[in-house]
């Protein structure tokens, strides 16, 4: 895995805990800054690994 997957990975169980902590102590900003970083970090990966398949060179045999 790269730096960046790590990144990602930190960045979303980070947003994953911070939503649990808004929720647990009622705290609406913690909750919506947790799932925004959720949601954000996840479509991030999804994008960085899309364009890295697509970046693969063509297999020919």
């Amino acid at each position: 895995m790269s730096w960046i997957d790590w990144t990602l990975l930190c960045i979303i169980i980070g947003g994953f805990l911070l939503f649990l902590y808004g929720a647990n102590n009622y705290n609406p900003t913690a909750g919506y800054g947790g799932i925004t970083l959720f949601i954000g970090g996840a479509v991030t990966y999804i994008i960085m690994f899309t364009y890295r398949e697509l970046k693969r060179p063509a297999h020919t045999d």
